[in-house]
């Protein structure tokens, strides 16, 4: 490595420190180093950028898992300043962006704020696709990306990335469940059955799988083999809080309200994440069910 070279690596380490003065960092020496020399220093630095960048990702997850989504971000373009030939920075950044990306949708109610949701998902994929980059082999990128492509409704894009995943590890059931969920969305009920077939040869007893074809189901408006699905779902995984919101919005599909009434309550006890979003919807509901006159029901 020149010295010009060496030098420019040691402005960014001060940079890294903070320093606001560069000349202690870049001042010439009064002799040339040697190679030996230069391998020194060039490995303390590196170490050192390491060392920060670690300290950022590291408080970049802490505030990703408490879902202090802005916070995390800003950790991890932190990291990504000081090393940014690393992989997994881009891929967390990406699930901190697309998660702020679900909060807007969620949120939206005017078109300003479903364009801002679809931005950050944009810049949810353009972060994944760094992270592929530097790792062409990782396969949790191809899937993350296609979970992005489908959020925003690009199946085409969607199906490439799951495709490639699949190519990369043909016995992840998982992949298969995703690539499922993208062709449920685009209504191909065929392929999204095949990839729901595959995935429970591969793993017989995925409850999720189960899941996913109760939502298939339900989809194509065959609404009571949907229950049939959900209500074995949820005698056998009575904490699987996502089968009872599937099955009380398929009773109220078909017309039984109180059933949907008593299966949003059983959602809101069983689920442990606590999402905002889905006990919004279904406290929600569940108000507007109990707004309904029962006298025209009959006995």
């Amino acid at each position: 490595m020149s010295y010009a070279n060496l030098t420019g690596r040691i402005g960014r380490f001060c940079i890294a420190l903070g320093v606001v003065s560069f000349s202690f960092c870049l001042a010439p020496a009064y002799a040339a180093p040697t190679q030996a020399q230069e391998a020194l220093v060039e490995q303390a630095v590196e170490d050192r950028l390491l060392e920060l960048s670690d300290e950022s990702f590291t408080k970049g997850l802490e505030y990703y898992y408490s879902r202090h989504y802005q916070e995390a971000i800003d950790c991890f373009n932190k990291a990504i300043a000081i090393k940014d030939d690393i992989p997994e920075y881009y891929e967390s950044r990406a699930l901190a962006q697309y998660a702020i990306g679900v909060r807007l949708h969620r949120e939206g109610t005017d078109e300003a704020l479903e364009n801002e949701a679809l931005a950050v998902y944009q810049q949810a994929a353009e972060s994944y696709t760094q992270a592929i980059e530097l790792n062409p082999e990782n396969v949790l990128n191809y899937q993350g990306r296609g979970i992005v492509y489908t959020t925003m409704d690009k199946f085409d894009q969607a199906l490439a990335d799951f495709n490639k995943a699949i190519e990369l590890q043909p016995d992840s059931y998982s992949l298969y469940e995703r690539r499922a969920i993208a062709y449920i969305d685009m209504g191909e009920y065929d392929k999204a059955k095949a990839d729901l077939d595959k995935a429970s040869s591969l793993n017989p007893n995925d409850a999720h799988n189960q899941y996913l074809r109760g939502v298939w189901l339900a989809r194509q408006g065959k609404n009571g083999e949907a229950l049939v699905v959900f209500d074995e779902l949820t005698k056998a995984n009575k904490w699987m809080a996502e089968a009872w919101l599937q099955k009380a919005m398929v009773y109220e599909e078909v017309g039984q309200p109180l059933d949907a009434y008593f299966a949003y309550r059983e959602f809101l006890g069983r689920d442990r994440e606590n999402n905002p979003y889905t006990h919004k919807f279904a406290e929600e509901r569940i108000k507007e069910i109990t707004k309904i006159d029962y006298s025209k029901f009959g006995n």
